[in-house]
């Protein structure tokens, strides 16, 4: 008698019931599925989230009862309201606000240029905190916006990823058209008091204002108070 084949493990583990931290990643990308695609439906999420429907559909329920999502009347699922209380906290109260944000608008007043900070998501970065600068030409960004891994902060994510280098020297990456011919921006990295890194501080505006030398020294010179600014607010 033939012996049927087992399916190759990373395939079985692939729609395995769902268990401790795999369960948890798998619950997190169905969120970040909906963030993109509000309005669905569960074979639509399921697809999406590269998961069966089962596997989802628990997931979903989980999410339900927490109100993390919210199924209509036709069986589409949303983005639930406890979502509301979480970035509620974190933009009233968490140590973004009170370390970060204050710098940014500080620093995007005296340069008119477009501040930012950036955090890792998956496979690209995120905007958690921005002050768009006063200049009738520049860049504008917005809390929630994700880029690619391009640009100045992008070569902040591919060099620090594994936390602060031992022999680490502070350097500004610089980014002149990578992602938006007209668009250039300058980056650091923000680390914990463990090395860790936290994300990336980027001031981004126009190519033809960044390629002139003395320009970009008065912006460097901005840059670097608001990180030493930044970095000593961690440590309290």
């Amino acid at each position: 008698m033939s012996r049927k084949t087992p399916a190759p493990k990373a395939a079985a583990d692939k729609r395995a019931s769902p268990a401790g931290v795999t369960a948890l990643e798998r619950g997190l990308k169905l969120l970040r599925v909906l963030a993109d695609h509000e309005n669905v439906s569960l074979t639509e999420l399921a697809k999406k989230s590269d998961l069966s429907k089962a596997t989802a559909l628990r997931l979903l329920r989980t999410l339900e009862q927490q109100g993390f999502v919210w199924r209509d009347g036709r069986q589409s699922y949303w983005l639930g309201y406890s979502l509301l209380v979480i970035t509620r906290n974190l933009s009233l109260k968490g140590w973004l606000a009170n370390s970060i944000q204050p710098e940014l608008e500080m620093l995007a007043e005296k340069t008119g240029e477009t501040a930012s900070f950036f955090s890792m998501s998956e496979n690209q970065r995120l905007c958690v905190a921005a002050a768009n600068g006063w200049r009738d030409v520049g860049h504008r960004l917005n809390v929630g916006d994700t880029l690619p891994m391009t640009g100045a902060s992008g070569e902040v994510f591919m060099s620090y990823s594994e936390g602060r280098p031992a022999q680490y020297e502070p350097l500004v990456s610089l980014s002149l058209g990578v992602r938006v011919a007209e668009l250039a921006s300058i980056a650091a990295p923000i680390f914990s008091s463990d090395g860790k890194l936290i994300g990336a501080v980027s001031l981004s505006g126009t190519r033809t204002r960044f390629v002139v030398k003395a320009y970009m020294d008065e912006l460097r010179n901005h840059f670097t108070v608001c990180l030493e600014r930044i970095h000593a607010s961690l440590q309290q």
